[in-house]
């Protein structure tokens, strides 16, 4: 089992003993979270390309339209100020759900479920990347209401989606206003391996140089005025 997935059982198992709100370690909290806490359970989405229902199709027409969308994205992701046009976009993307940030109480039914779900999966597929993670999440959600599992909408948790993110590090005019939405809690900005040569040069003295030019250091500057 690789280190991804422990961290998917561990979490379900904590959450599910202890209950509470789980983030994943490469998120910074912008605003208050006790709004949330006023759902009995809840999660968030974030725009993607390659769900599990769109990996596992045969239809070239759904292979057409999401390598297409997975060309665009990669166009956006290397443009720069790419992030901007991706908004006028991301509705054509899937609303996939993403557990790097959630929360409920102890014995939260989503949580006994995704522990439940764990189990039951053959060995195979449960050694397969995310199945453990967000498409075993994505096949639980439908079976609660919306008043039993809120499901966030991309802004508040995801504010730049996957890929689009790595433009938190990129130089240019770091118009933290416009990257952020108004109903965003938390930013997961993917510590992915796109963004790994760029966080390996943060620091303090990194950030106050690149406050005013770099998205990443303008939100951190902002969490962390004393810097």
């Amino acid at each position: 089992m690789s280190p991804s997935q422990r961290s998917d059982v561990l979490r379900a198992a904590i959450l599910y003993l202890r209950g509470g709100v789980y983030l994943d370690l490469d998120t910074i909290t912008v605003a208050s979270l006790r709004p949330l806490l006023d759902a009995p359970q809840f999660i968030g989405t974030e725009h993607i390309v390659w769900p599990h229902w769109v990996r596992s199709s045969r239809s070239w027409a759904v292979w057409a339209k999401y390598l297409a969308l997975d060309l665009l994205r990669s166009g956006l992701r290397l443009c720069p100020g790419g992030w901007r046009g991706f908004r006028h976009v991301e509705a054509w993307y899937f609303k996939g759900i993403n557990g790097a940030v959630l929360g409920g109480p102890a014995g939260a039914p989503l949580f006994a479920a995704d522990l439940t779900a764990m189990a039951a999966l053959p060995p195979a597929r449960r050694s397969q990347p995310y199945a453990l993670g967000p498409d075993l999440l994505q096949s639980l959600v439908g079976q609660f209401s919306s008043a039993e599992l809120v499901i966030h909408e991309p802004g508040v948790f995801y504010p730049l989606a996957p890929e689009i993110s790595t433009h938190w590090f990129r130089a240019g005019a770091a118009n933290l206003d416009l990257a952020l939405r108004p109903q965003t809690r938390v930013v997961h900005w993917y510590a992915s391996v796109r963004s790994k040569p760029y966080a390996a040069l943060i620091d303090p003295d990194y950030v106050r140089a690149h406050r005013h030019t770099q998205l990443y250091s303008a939100l951190v500057s902002r969490v962390l005025p004393q810097l």
